[in-house]
């Protein structure tokens, strides 16, 4: 069930990225949020990690995720570079990676305890 659930969240959040990183940069909603934009793009893509880890079955698994968010952090940024409405950062790049790297090392965690503790989910 919970695997279920994180492929949910982990699609939902991809679209989500995907439509924020090609859409104008004016369109994107205000959230209220004062957190630098380096720090969006790390929280986004720690979440995503987090999600994709979780559901994930086996390490090999976890290691064609990781390799997929790391090209689908460089396409995008190649693909904002060639918008009129956006930049292409290297900065925004590397917090990407930062922050699939903590949500891979949180799944990792989260995969082990609920191993060894099956009770916690119900």
């Amino acid at each position: 069930m919970l695997k279920n659930l994180s492929w949910v969240a982990f699609f939902v959040g991809l679209f989500a990225i995907i439509l924020l990183s090609v859409i104008p940069a004016t369109a994107i909603p205000k959230l209220g949020l004062p957190l630098p934009e380096i720090l969006r793009h790390m929280a986004a893509y720690a979440a995503l990690a987090l999600a994709g880890g979780i559901a994930c079955r086996s390490a090999r698994s976890l290691f064609i995720l990781a390799a997929g968010l790391l090209l689908l952090g460089v396409g995008l940024e190649l693909v904002q570079a060639l918008l009129p409405s956006r930049d292409a950062s290297g900065y925004e790049l590397l917090a990407n990676v930062a922050g699939a790297a903590l949500g891979f090392a949180a799944a990792i965690l989260t995969n082990a305890l609920i191993k060894k503790c099956p009770q916690i989910l119900g």
